[in-house]
C-alpha cells in the first residue's frame, strides 16, 4: 500500500482530503455530465470506458444502492448524494448515470422527483451537458432484465455461451418498484419518458447514443462520440464487459408465440426482429 493510500484511511485525513478534492473540483472542474438511460442499455461498458480516461471520473449509478432509502431522507438527500459521488476524484470532467423512469431511480423512496424537476436541479447544479443512451429495442431490454433477475448477474467480462431461458408475463410484468403493467403499457410507458427527456433536454447540449448503432456490436462507436463530445483525446481504453444476451429471441423467451401474438400489428411488432 503507498503513503498515499495508507494517509487516506486516517479519519482526519480523509475528512482534509475531501475537503480538498472539492476545493479542487470546484476551482478546476470543467464539465459535470449527466448519463440518462432505462437500464440494459450498454451504460456499463461505455461507462467502464470513459472512466479508463485520465482526465474523466465515472461513478456509475450512486442512487441504485439506495432505491429504499424510504421517506426518513433528508430533504437534501439528492444533492447530498451527487455533491458526495462527484467530490470523490479531482478530475475535470466527472459523469454519473440515473435511469430515468418514474419508478426507477426517481421513485418516492429515493429521488421522489419527476424528470421535469430532476432535470432542473442538475441544471442548477452545473450539469449543462447530458449523454442519453436510447435502446430502441424495448423488448430485448425486458428480456436482458429478466435474464439479470434470474441469475443475479447484471454484468459480465466472460463470453456468454448458455442461453438463460425467462417468461415474459404479458399482461403483469414487473417493470420497476411498485410498479406492474401489460407488456404494451409497459412499452408505451417508455415511449413516453423518451419524448419527455428529449423535450426537456432540447435546448441542452445532449449527446444520444443508440444502443443499437453505438454500443451494440462495436461499443467503441459511443466511446468515440463521447470523446468528441467532450473534447478529448481518444485514449484507447480496453473492453472490459461482454454482451449477457448475445441469442435469438425465440430462443430466449418460453412463451415466445405469446408475445408475439400480442406484439402483432402493433407498432412494437418489428422488436421481435433478431
Amino acid at each position: 500500500m503507498s503513503f498515499k493510500d495508507t494517509v487516506k484511511k486516517i479519519p482526519f485525513t480523509i475528512k482534509a482530503y475531501y475537503f480538498y478534492v472539492k476545493v479542487w473540483n470546484t476551482l478546476f472542474r470543467k464539465q459535470n455530465i449527466a448519463m440518462m438511460h432505462i437500464g440494459r442499455v450498454g451504460s456499463t461498458v461505455l461507462g467502464d470506458m470513459i472512466n479508463q480516461h485520465p482526465l474523466i471520473f465515472w461513478d456509475g449509478e450512486p442512487f441504485e444502492k439506495l432505491m429504499r432509502i424510504g421517506s426518513n431522507k433528508p430533504n437534501d438527500f439528492t444533492e447530498r448524494i451527487i455533491e458526495a459521488s462527484r467530490n470523490k476524484q479531482k478530475t475535470p470532467i466527472y459523469c454519473f448515470a440515473t435511469k430515468f423512469m418514474p419508478e426507477q431511480h426517481l421513485w418516492e423512496e429515493c429521488i421522489d422527483m419527476d424528470l421535469s424537476s430532476y432535470i432542473t436541479l442538475l441544471k442548477e447544479k452545473k450539469f449543462n451537458e447530458f449523454l442519453f443512451i436510447k435502446r430502441e429495442n424495448y423488448l430485448r431490454q425486458v428480456v436482458s432484465v429478466l435474464v439479470g433477475r434470474m441469475k443475479k448477474e447484471w454484468h459480465s467480462q466472460n463470453r456468454t455461451d448458455k442461453v438463460t431461458k425467462v417468461r415474459i408475463d404479458i399482461d403483469n410484468y414487473v417493470a420497476g418498484f411498485n410498479l406492474k403493467l401489460s407488456l404494451i403499457d409497459y412499452f408505451k410507458r417508455i415511449d413516453v419518458q423518451y419524448e419527455l427527456l428529449e423535450s426537456v433536454l432540447k435546448t441542452d447540449k445532449t449527446l444520444t447514443i443508440s444502443y443499437e448503432n453505438d454500443i451494440e456490436k462495436d461499443p467503441f462507436v459511443a466511446y468515440n462520440k463521447v470523446c468528441v463530445f467532450l473534447k478529448v483525446a481518444n485514449e484507447n481504453p480496453k473492453i472490459s464487459y461482454r454482451k449477457t444476451n448475445p441469442f435469438l429471441l425465440e430462443d430466449m423467451i418460453e412463451n415466445y408465440d405469446e408475445v408475439k401474438q400480442v406484439l402483432k400489428e402493433t407498432k412494437y411488432e418489428w422488436m421481435l426482429e433478431n
